[in-house]
């Protein structure tokens, strides 16, 4: 049985309630699908569905297991500047779908598994062990988790206040991958993969109340596996941050918190690599990088967030410095199509994230974001900035920008919350590439027509 069914089938058992009116059909269902043996049915049947669960190991002294659902509503229509519109999206979505298990040995020490079943995949959203120190305040973490970039990223997808994140976050955050070297579960889709889950070792120090750091030795590449061929060279991502509890004896609440998370990505940038297909150069097989090894990155992202009672503002600025990762000028492309391949040249994609929001009445919110990204010709692509984006095809943008409003309930605080929001997204400066295999003028520049896109959403999360 896959790893992921046991786990869904292991929480599934762990719910009280489900398991003591489990019934005979059920018991069977489950026989049936391969998920429980004939002798594991017959003797939870013979004992009227109640049964008592073990650890696997003696020195287990806590199991905690929980579950996160956001169910959402999407409506997105497309204004194509330059040709006809794609069909507007309009349908519901189980967005996410998290399991969390966490299991301690003692001695500080424990592991977290948290299997994603949501878009109708199931993947790995976080798996690894860890080692707590009580002085120095220390902890230690091995296996696959966030590193910290991005702090729209790193933040908890359940006190997210939009609700989405945004698309520069989205562009650093997600996986890329190789036109022929996609790792499985990824998609090439044109992001910088630099931020979100990478596997490797983590240690979080904090020095004291108002002090901390972070260091991470990863995969460069963001992915709960290896890459196939390349890739496989370790990143160093570290972070120096601050929090300053500026809260008056009145019970007036003031908050600061800033800090600078920085990385190095050796060889973790590359896909879709520069070949000529004959004499002639095609959209397909022309873009970033030259080899396997290049398109090294280097990235930093100060930020700061600020929390005066029920206003809150969250700001922060991304930059990489990316080796060989503009997309091919006219004169690269007229080069090789004659077979004369060359590197492309060094991209510097920057993008800003502004979120200031209101809580009032305790229960109610009010929350703008305002996103802007220039790829320096990288290039964004909207299927990976965009969940569940129209199909718009393989077009790549220099610059995009988004704006949101959104409402949010908290109904029951973070676990269980409504949000309604509206974004207007824009993508200008289209990548003009070479049309059936011909390269012109026009070929290998950003002056194309560009892309709007209206999305309404409305989500209900629930946490238990």
């Amino acid at each position: 049985m896959p790893l992921l069914s046991r786990i869904a089938l292991l929480g599934l058992l762990l719910a009280a309630p489900l398991a003591q009116a489990a019934d005979e059909e059920l018991i069977r269902l489950l026989e049936q699908k391969g998920y429980l043996s004939e002798k594991e049915a017959n003797e939870i049947i013979e004992s009227d569905g109640s049964f008592d669960f073990k650890p696997n190991s003696k020195r287990t002294e806590e199991l905690t297991v929980g579950a996160l659902l956001q169910f959402q509503y999407n409506y997105m229509q497309a204004q194509n500047g330059g040709g006809p519109n794609p069909a507007t999206r309009n349908n519901f979505q189980l967005r996410r779908a998290y399991l969390t298990l966490e299991g301690k040995i003692g001695d500080g020490f424990g592991a977290v598994i948290v299997p994603n079943f949501g878009d109708a995949k199931a993947r790995l959203d976080h798996a690894y062990v860890y080692k707590e120190i009580e002085n120095p305040d220390m902890k230690f973490y091995a296996g696959l988790r966030k590193v910290r970039f991005d702090e729209e990223e790193y933040s908890s997808t359940s006190k997210l206040r939009t609700i989405e994140r945004s698309l520069v976050t989205d562009y650093w955050g997600n996986d890329t991958g190789t036109e022929n070297q996609i790792p499985e579960g990824t998609e090439a889709n044109g992001d910088l993969g630099f931020a979100a889950q990478h596997m490797g070792l983590f240690g979080d120090w904090k020095i004291d109340d108002n002090f901390g750091a972070e260091l991470a030795l990863v995969n460069g590449y963001a992915s709960s596996s290896p890459g196939n061929t390349f890739q496989n060279k370790i990143g160093v991502y570290a972070q120096l941050r601050s929090s300053w509890d500026l809260s008056s004896e009145e019970g007036e609440t003031m908050k600061l918190q800033a800090g600078i998370n920085t990385g190095y990505q050796a060889s973790g940038n590359s896909y879709w690599q520069p070949t000529a297909n004959g004499a002639s150069a095609s959209a397909t097989n022309l873009y970033i990088g030259n080899s396997d090894s290049d398109a090294s990155s280097i990235g930093v992202n100060p930020y700061v967030i600020f929390q005066w009672d029920g206003f809150m503002i969250s700001g922060e600025f991304l930059m990489n410095w990316v080796e060989n990762g503009k997309l091919y000028d006219n004169a690269q492309l007229s080069a090789a199509s004659g077979g004369n391949v060359t590197a492309s040249s060094q991209a510097i994609p920057w993008g800003i994230v502004v979120t200031p929001s209101y809580r009032f009445f305790d229960d109610y919110e009010v929350v703008f974001q305002y996103a802007y990204i220039n790829t320096d010709g990288r290039g964004v692509q909207i299927d990976g900035t965009v969940p569940n984006a129209p199909d718009v095809g393989r077009l790549f943008f220099q610059e995009a920008q988004s704006f949101y409003l959104g409402f949010n309930w908290y109904i029951l605080g973070d676990d269980l919350k409504l949000q309604f929001g509206y974004s207007y997204l824009d993508y200008s400066g289209q990548y003009n590439m070479p049309n059936g295999g011909t390269v012109n003028p026009e070929s290998g520049s950003f002056t194309g027509a560009g892309y709007g896109l209206h999305i309404f959403r409305g989500q209900i999360q629930v946490i238990f």
